[in-house]
């Protein structure tokens, strides 16, 4: 239980990190093309 467990918060914080990191990147890219 415990391990299915911590794989799921691994696998939802490793979204959650890529989403930033797109969302991140797409603000970078916006501002510097304006």
């Amino acid at each position: 239980m415990q391990c299915s467990t911590d794989s799921y918060l691994l696998i939802l914080f490793s979204m959650i990190v890529t989403s930033l990191k797109l969302i991140y990147s797409d603000n970078l890219q916006t501002t510097f093309h304006h």
